[in-house]
């Protein structure tokens, strides 16, 4: 019987090849760094809690709604990750933490026109709703989104729009009242010159608008679009 050659074996490269990276810094420069780091995240809300103690049980201290968000003393029905979402809530809001978000926003969009979660730049300075975008591109009210495993629990389950539509024009139309629906422009699909520099001949609209429109109106509802104007 004969045995099947084996197969060369790749020898592994040196290890000086690929030799790991190491960063070496002494114990003084390291209890700098950490010591720079704490003073940089502790400080600001230290300042808000002196800025609102004078306040009394009005003002908005970090170290106390943090306490609270965590001990669950005032909302014991929620859930520790519910209260710590609205202890951060809170924290935006606040006066020390918007000065410096608006001020590296300000840098990002400057210099590498990049927007936010809620803000796309444009051409010549316009800014444009992410949102709005979003429900331009998207799979829009026709298409159900399908489920992902990587989407924030945290958000709305998506529901289709079709029927609670439907239903309200249904209750309406016995009691003698005619639904007539008028889909507000968004600001994307009247001037989309400025964010792709192409001068379109008519409002851009959502890929499954018409069909969508031809549902209701199938049922008795009338759709008037200002954007035909």
């Amino acid at each position: 019987m004969s045995v099947p050659p084996s197969e060369p074996r790749i020898p592994a490269p040196p290890g000086e090849i690929f030799a790991p990276e190491r960063l070496d810094i002494s114990r003084r420069s390291a209890w700098v760094l950490v010591v720079i780091f704490l003073l940089f995240i502790g400080l600001p809300p230290l300042f808000q809690d002196f800025r609102e103690w004078n306040k009394g049980e009005a003002g908005w201290l970090p170290s106390r709604e943090f306490t609270k968000a965590v001990s669950g003393s005032e909302t014991p029905d929620l859930t520790i990750e519910q209260r710590l979402r609205a202890f951060d809530s809170g924290i935006a809001r606040l006066d020390f933490t918007k000065a410096p978000r608006q001020w590296s926003q300000q840098v990002v969009t400057a210099i590498l026109q990049r927007g936010n979660d809620r803000t796309f730049p444009g051409r010549d300075g316009w800014l444009f709703y992410r949102p709005e975008l979003q429900a331009l591109t998207g799979y829009g009210p026709v298409v159900p989104e399908p489920h992902s495993v990587s989407r924030d629990p945290a958000l709305l389950d998506w529901a289709p729009p079709l029927e609670p539509i439907r239903d309200f024009a249904a209750s309406l139309k016995e009691r003698g009242v005619a639904l007539w629906l008028v889909p507000a422009p968004m600001k994307p699909s009247i001037y989309p010159e400025k964010l792709s520099g192409v001068i379109s001949q008519g409002p851009v609209r959502h890929r499954d608008a018409a069909k969508f429109h031809e549902l209701l109106a199938n049922t008795g509802l009338r759709v008037v679009d200002p954007a035909q104007w």
